[in-house]
Parts: C-alpha cells; sequence; structure tokens
C-alpha cells in the first residue's frame, strides 16, 4: 500500500464548492489536477 496524505484544508474546501456547485468527480478531478479517489475522499465524509 501506498502512503496516504491527507488533503490540504484549502484543497479540501475547493472539492467541496465544486461538489456543492454541482461538478462531477471527473471534472473536479480534472479541474484540481487530482485523481478521482482523492475527490471522492472528503466527500464521503
Amino acid at each position: 500500500m501506498g502512503i496516504r496524505k491527507e488533503l490540504s484544508k484549502v484543497l479540501r474546501n475547493k472539492v467541496m464548492e465544486l461538489y456543492k456547485d454541482g461538478k462531477g468527480h471527473k471534472k473536479m478531478s480534472k479541474a484540481l489536477n487530482i485523481p478521482i479517489s482523492t475527490v471522492k475522499s472528503p466527500i464521503k465524509k
């Protein structure tokens, strides 16, 4: 398994803003240049 790193608060807030705006996981991933699995993590919590 790889090393897990916590998202920065700034990045997590950006993910949540995009999520609230109705953006999909794929669009958020491309916009923030991070993997889709990373986008899904803060949304689950």
